[in-house]
């Protein structure tokens, strides 16, 4: 019995070393923390999964062209060339439209993010989501860069799985204007 109580008193006073290492599932890195302080980059977190880089193909804002009346950014990102014909399968896409205001607030959002989508038809995808919620807040913009961060909620389609949170930022992505086509 002596060595009973001996074992449990033992026990009962390793077990919390043994669990104390143990990582609490709430406890995340804050998205915050791999951010470089400057340069091009982007980062997403959709749910529980992170997209985050500064040298895909794909890294820029559009603007309306010179002279249109109604204003809008539309944030592109992609982890391969779209204007490259070759291409049947595009790795990660994110298309971000917002109107800009008249005192400079956005709205109207449309949101687009796709992964492994064929560019053929008929289309395929792992995973296809559209705008639900959110608002995008632009941090610092001169004539030719743009920070911004959209914190919302997107939806699943053809997919019974509920609503995904999503945090996306885009730091001093390059910003140029869409060009009118000659008719």
């Amino acid at each position: 019995m002596k060595r009973f109580t001996t074992f449990s008193i033992l026990c009962a006073l390793l077990i919390p070393f043994f669990f104390s290492g143990c990582k609490d599932d709430a406890e995340e890195t804050p998205f915050n923390d791999s951010i470089p302080s400057s340069g091009l980059y982007f980062k997403m977190k959709i749910g529980d999964k992170v997209w985050e880089g500064n040298n895909m193909p794909e890294m820029f804002v559009k603007k309306e062209p010179e002279g249109e009346t109604s204003k809008m950014l539309d944030f592109i990102v992609c982890t391969d060339d779209e204007t490259n014909t070759a291409i049947t399968v595009l790795g990660q896409r994110l298309y971000l439209h917002a109107k800009v205001n008249d005192n400079g607030s956005l709205s109207n959002y449309n949101i687009v993010y796709k992964k492994n989508a064929t560019t053929t038809y008929p289309t395929s995808f792992d995973e296809y989501m559209n705008y639900k919620s959110g608002t995008l807040s632009v941090i610092s913009q001169t004539d030719d860069k743009i920070t911004a961060k959209f914190v919302g909620v997107l939806s699943p389609v053809n997919d019974y799985a509920e609503d995904v949170s999503v945090i996306i930022y885009f730091q001093e992505f390059p910003l140029d204007r869409v060009k009118k086509k000659l008719q």
